[in-house]
């Protein structure tokens, strides 16, 4: 009787550990599902959710599934400095791969931490990020070193009259950065970045009328991305 009730104890606590694991092992997906059934109801992500994932993430795959979940989000809500903390969470996990090098890149950009901005950037293998890194530094013929290599690929990036604009400005030659940005827009009319570019040149040359339409769209993106993340 007594044998069977020892049994009976380590078997009890054998399910109940195994219930513990398990729980722990499901909470952060129970997590992002929550958080994608609430952004189905209301058609707006709630990055709490994912947080908690991250944060309640004990394993590896878990972590870098929710991390991976989180980072687009993340940028487009302005939460530089959470993204850069994730990165460096893949990292410290050998898990952080070119895209998540960009975003931290992309978020350093927007600290004006501009030196470890250019560290990110080389590790993410982005021509275009290498090019706007430099150009925040001020190392204009660095950046157009990278901007050649990347006009030589094939089909040719449309982006890099974006960066090619932006080099241009960083020389006064607002002219020829208007032509450059317009080429961008034409493919791309609501990139928020090209569209922020216009209006700095449109402002410089004056073109006011041009200046306050690219102030409205980038208030319209911006506004309609912030109804989308909480």
């Amino acid at each position: 009787m007594k044998k069977c009730s020892k049994t009976a104890t380590i078997i009890s606590i054998g399910l109940i550990a195994f219930g513990i694991f398990m729980f722990f092992v499901i909470l952060p997906f129970l997590y992002l599902y929550i958080g994608i059934i609430e952004e189905g109801k209301t058609g707006i992500k709630n990055l709490k959710w994912n947080k908690l994932a991250v944060k309640y993430a004990i394993m590896t795959p878990q972590k870098e599934f929710a991390i991976n979940s989180a980072l687009p989000s993340l940028i487009l809500s302005k939460d530089f400095d959470t993204t850069i903390t994730y990165v460096k969470e893949l990292e410290k996990l050998n898990k952080a791969n070119d895209m998540h090098y960009y975003f931290a890149a992309f978020a350093l950009m927007k600290k004006q931490e501009y030196q470890q901005s250019l560290e990110y950037a080389k590790k993410s293998n982005n021509k275009g990020m290498i090019t706007r890194a430099y150009l925040n530094l001020g190392e204009i013929k660095k950046a157009e070193q990278i901007l050649n290599d990347l006009k030589k690929e094939k089909p040719y990036p449309t982006r890099a009259h974006m960066y090619k604009a932006e080099i241009e400005m960083s020389k006064g030659n607002y002219k020829l950065a208007n032509s450059e940005i317009d080429k961008m827009l034409k493919s791309y009319p609501k990139s928020l970045e090209a569209l922020q570019d216009k209006a700095k040149i449109s402002k410089k040359l004056g073109n006011i009328k041009e200046y306050k339409k690219a102030i409205k769209q980038i208030k319209e993106i911006e506004l309609r991305q912030s109804n989308r993340i909480k």
